[in-house]
C-alpha cells in the first residue's frame, strides 16, 4: 500500500495533497473517496469528488467533525468556518479564499453538489493545520488531529504556601527573602496574608495554585508569577475569598499582577479581586482560559491580556480598565459565563475619511434626486457646516419631472466630509472593550460593555451566534470587524455607539435578535474602503432574524450591495436629509423577509431592479409623520397589511413583504389610534385600526412602486447620492450555480 503524507506531496510535482490536489489515476475519476478523522471513518450525504485533479471535500461535515462553527451565507455563497484563532473563509464559484487570515488563491473554486458546498481539501487542511495523508490504493484521505497525550504525574506532588507566616512545605517549594519559589510541579495550597512578597513559579512542569483566603500584594512586581511552566493553574477554593495587587515599578520582566509566560488557566468556586496599578491585571503571553469563579480586574492597563488566546468558558468576570477591557493578540473566544467590561480611557480622534451626503456609490438602488428636507430644516446647511456644491457659472438648477435627472446628465461627484474615527497612539493606548487581532468569537454567555471606544474590535472575523450581548460605546462603534461579520444568532442590544455594527468585509445576518442605536450608521459595511460600486467584499445581507436600527446616520449602508433577504428589519433613519434609511453603493435588492424603514426624503435609495423578486412599496409622503403618529396600509379588503409608528418624524418609508401583491390595491392613511394587538420596534398587529385619514390609494403594478412625489429642493439633487440602476455584480460574488451551470434557488443552498 502506498501512502503520501501532505508534506511529502508539497515537495512532489506528481501528487499535490497539501493543496488540495489529489492524483486521481485515468479512469478512476468515478470511484468514491473516502475520508477517515482519527481513524474513524466520516459519513456525507455528499461523498467527496476529484474535479480536475482537486479533491473536493463537505465543508460543514468535515468541519464541524473538527470542532467549528460554520456560518452559511446563502445572499452570496460564502461560508465563514471559525474555531479560536483558526478560520477560513470562502465563496462558491470564487478561488479567492481568507484561510487564518491570509488571502488564499485555491486551485479549484468551491461548489455546491446536490445541496452540499465541496470546498477543496486544502482549506482543511490550512486551516486546522491537521494532518492529512492520501490513501492512493484504497483512495481515502486520513486525517489526524489528536491532542498529545498529557503527563499528569505532577497532580500527586502536593504541597503548602503560608504567606502570612511565608513558610512552605512540600516537594519544590522554597523561601528566598520576599519569595516564594516553585521549582517542581504539583498541586500546592496556598493561603495567608502578605504586603509585599511574591510567588514565582520556574518548572517544566505543570503548576496549580490553591488560592484558599489569600490576600497578597507585592510592592516591586506581580502578585503570582509563572515565569516558566508547561502550563499553569489559579483554582479559587470554594467558597473563599483572594485578593491580588501589584506595585508602580517593576524588578522583573512581567505584564501583570497575575502574569504567566506559558497557558494560564483559571477555575475553581471562590473570587479573586485583581488590581494593577503597573499595567494588566491578569496576562499571559500564551492561552488564557477562564472557566467558572468570579473575578474582579482593576487595571490602569487591560483586565485581561493574553498574546495567543483568551477562551472565557464560565465565571463572573466584572472588568474595570483604563486599557482595554479583554484584550488578545490572537483570538477571543467567549461561550459562557457572565461578562462585564467598563474602560475609562481617553479616546484620540482623527479625521477619517467618508463621503459626504450619502455619495458613497453613484451606482445602484436608487435615490430620489430633488427631494426636499424635514419641516423646519435648513437645506443649504448639512452635516459638519458643508454646503451643497454651486453650480457652474452661477447657474440655476433645472428642475425634471418626479425629480428625475436626465440619462446623460451625471451629478457631481460627492466630496469628503469629516467623520471623527477613533485612534489609537502613544498618548491615547488602546481603551476598547473586548479586541482581537485575531477572530472574535462569541458562542454564549451574558456580556455587558460600557466602553470609551469599541465595544467588540477584531482585526479578523467576528462570529456571533448565541449569547446575550449589551453594549454601550461613549466614542466608538458597537461592534466592528476589520474583516467578514456573520451572526447567526443570540441577542444584540448597541445600546450607544457612533456606527453600531460593522464590517470592512462583507456583513451577513442570519438570525438573532439584534436592535441598535447610532448617532451614525447603524449597520455598515465597508467602512471606508471600497467606496467602487462595483467593489467585492462590501456587501451587507440581511438574511434572518429581527433588526431594529435607530441611526441618525445612514440607517443600513453597504459601500457594494445591499441585499434584503429574509427576516424583519424596520429602520428609524435619519431626520436630516444627508442620510438615508438605506444606502448602498450597489443596488439594493429586497428578496425576501420584511422591511421597514422609515427617515428623510433627501437620500432615499430603495430595492428596485432585476435582483428584487419581492414586491416593494415605496411612499414619499405629502408632509411630514410626525414621531408617534400611526401609518397604517391595508389591501382592498380591509386587511392590515402594516401598521407602523415611529420614534422620529419622517417623510419618506420602504416597505417591502411577501403581503404585497403585484396587481392588488392598497390604501394608505395617516393619523388614527390602535387598540389591542402586540408591537415590535414600531409595528403593531392584532389589534384594532381607526380613525386615520386617507392619503393614497394605489395599486402595486410593478415589483417596485412610487407613491408620491419627492418634492423640489433643487439644487444638485438635495444633496442625493447616485440615482443608478442596478450596478454591476462582483465577478467573484456570483449566485451560487451547480456543476451543470445552472442557478441554485437559495432554498437549496445549504452545506
Amino acid at each position: 500500500m502506498k501512502k503520501i503524507t501532505a508534506k511529502a506531496l508539497a515537495a512532489a510535482a506528481a501528487c499535490t495533497l497539501a493543496l488540495g490536489t489529489a492524483c486521481v489515476p485515468g479512469g478512476a475519476a468515478e470511484r468514491e473517496i473516502t475520508v477517515t478523522l482519527n481513524g474513524a471513518p466520516l459519513h456525507f450525504s455528499q461523498p467527496p469528488v476529484a474535479v480536475d485533479g482537486t479533491t473536493m471535500v463537505p465543508m460543514r461535515g468535515i468541519f464541524e467533525a473538527l470542532g467549528m462553527d460554520v456560518s452559511w451565507n446563502g445572499g452570496d455563497g460564502s461560508v465563514t468556518a471559525v474555531k479560536n484563532g483558526k478560520s477560513a473563509f470562502v465563496t462558491v464559484g470564487s478561488t479567492s479564499a481568507r484561510i487564518n487570515g491570509e488571502a488564499v488563491e485555491l486551485t479549484q473554486a468551491p461548489m455546491i453538489e446536490n445541496g452540499t458546498t465541496l470546498v477543496p481539501l486544502r482549506v482543511i487542511s490550512e486551516a486546522m493545520g491537521v494532518d492529512v495523508t492520501w490513501d492512493q490504493d484504497n483512495y481515502t484521505v486520513a486525517m489526524t488531529d489528536e491532542e498529545k497525550t498529557e503527563d499528569e504525574t505532577w497532580k500527586s506532588v502536593t504541597g503548602n504556601i503560608d504567606l502570612s507566616a511565608m513558610t512552605v512545605d512540600g516537594p519544590g517549594l522554597s523561601v528566598e527573602g520576599k519569595t516564594v519559589f516553585v521549582t517542581e510541579g504539583g498541586d500546592f495550597t496556598v493561603t495567608g496574608t502578605n504586603g509585599d512578597a511574591m510567588i514565582r513559579v520556574n518548572t517544566e512542569s505543570r503548576v496549580k495554585l490553591r488560592l484558599g483566603g489569600v490576600d497578597l500584594t507585592n510592592t516591586d512586581g506581580p502578585a503570582i508569577f509563572f515565569e516558566n511552566c508547561d502550563k499553569g493553574f489559579i483554582t479559587l477554593s470554594k467558597g473563599t475569598e483572594n485578593r491580588l495587587a501589584d506595585g508602580e515599578s517593576y524588578s522583573v520582566d512581567a505584564k501583570g499582577t497575575l502574569f504567566s509566560n506559558d497557558d494560564l488557566e483559571i477555575k475553581g468556586g471562590g473570587s479573586l479581586t485583581v488590581t494593577s496599578v503597573n499595567n494588566h491585571a491578569v496576562a499571559c503571553d500564551d492561552k488564557l482560559t477562564v472557566e467558572e469563579g468570579v473575578l474582579v480586574l482593576n487595571a490602569v492597563g487591560d483586565g485581561i491580556h493574553a498574546n495567543d488566546g483568551v477562551e472565557i468558558k464560565g465565571g463572573d468576570i466584572s472588568i474595570d480598565a483604563v486599557g482595554d477591557g479583554i484584550q488578545s493578540e490572537g483570538y477571543v473566544d467567549i461561550s459562557g459565563g457572565v461578562v462585564n467590561v467598563t474602560t475609562t480611557g481617553e479616546v484620540a480622534e482623527s479625521t477619517g475619511d467618508r463621503f459626504g451626503f450619502g455619495g458613497r456609490g453613484m451606482g445602484g438602488g436608487h435615490r430620489d434626486w430633488g427631494a426636499q428636507p424635514l419641516d423646519g430644516q435648513q437645506p443649504a446647511q448639512m452635516t459638519g457646516g458643508q454646503q451643497p456644491p454651486e453650480l457652474p457659472d452661477g447657474q440655476q438648477p433645472t428642475e425634471f419631472p418626479e425629480g428625475q435627472r436626465p440619462a446623460d446628465e451625471q451629478p457631481p461627484q460627492p466630496f469628503e466630509e469629516a467623520v471623527p474615527e477613533t485612534q489609537e497612539t502613544a498618548d491615547y493606548p488602546s481603551t476598547k472593550g473586548i479586541k482581537a487581532e485575531s477572530n472574535l468569537l462569541i458562542r454564549g454567555g451574558n456580556v455587558t460593555v460600557n466602553s470609551a471606544d469599541h465595544c467588540l474590535h477584531s482585526e479578523d472575523i467576528i462570529y456571533i451566534n448565541e449569547g446575550v450581548l449589551n453594549l454601550t460605546s461613549q466614542k466608538g462603534k458597537g461592534i466592528s470587524a476589520h474583516q467578514a461579520l456573520s451572526i447567526d444568532g443570540g441577542s444584540i442590544n448597541v445600546l450607544k455607539s457612533t456606527e453600531g455594527i460593522e464590517s470592512k468585509g462583507n456583513f451577513a445576518i442570519n438570525g438573532g435578535d439584534i436592535s441598535v442605536k447610532a448617532s451614525d450608521d447603524g449597520l455598515n459595511a465597508g467602512g471606508t474602503d471600497g467606496r467602487d460600486a462595483g467593489a467585492n467584499g462590501h456587501a451587507l445581507y440581511l438574511n434572518g432574524g429581527t433588526v431594529y436600527v435607530d441611526a441618525d446616520g445612514d440607517g443600513l449602508d453597504a459601500n457594494g450591495f445591499l441585499y434584503i433577504n429574509g427576516g424583519s428589519i424596520t429602520v428609524n433613519g435619519p431626520t436630516n436629509s444627508g442620510n438615508g434609511a438605506l444606502d448602498s453603493g450597489g443596488s439594493v435588492a429586497a428578496r425576501g423577509g420584511t422591511l421597514v424603514a422609515s427617515g428623510a426624503s433627501g437620500m432615499a435609495e430603495y430595492p428596485r431592479g432585476d435582483e428584487c423578486t419581492q414586491p416593494t412599496l415605496v411612499y414619499n409622503l405629502p408632509r411630514t409623520v410626525e414621531a408617534g403618529e400611526l401609518l397604517r396600509i391595508e389591501d382592498s379588503n380591509g386587511s392590515e397589511i402594516l401598521t407602523y409608528e415611529s420614534s422620529k418624524p419622517y417623510q419618506n418609508i420602504v416597505f417591502s413583504s411577501d403581503l404585497l401583491k403585484q396587481g392588488e390595491e392598497y390604501r394608505i392613511y395617516l393619523g388614527g389610534s390602535y387598540e389591542g394587538g402586540t408591537e415590535a420596534n414600531g409595528c403593531h398587529s392584532g389589534g384594532v385600526y381607526s380613525g386615520g385619514e386617507l392619503t393614497e390609494t394605489a395599486t402595486v403594478t410593478e415589483m417596485t412602486t412610487v407613491l408620491g412625489q419627492s418634492g423640489g429642493f433643487g439644487g444638485w439633487g438635495g444633496f442625493g447620492g447616485g440615482r443608478g440602476g442596478r450596478g454591476m455584480r462582483p465577478q467573484d460574488q456570483q449566485i451560487p450555480q451547480d456543476q451543470q451551470g445552472q442557478q441554485i434557488p437559495q432554498e437549496r443552498q445549504t452545506l
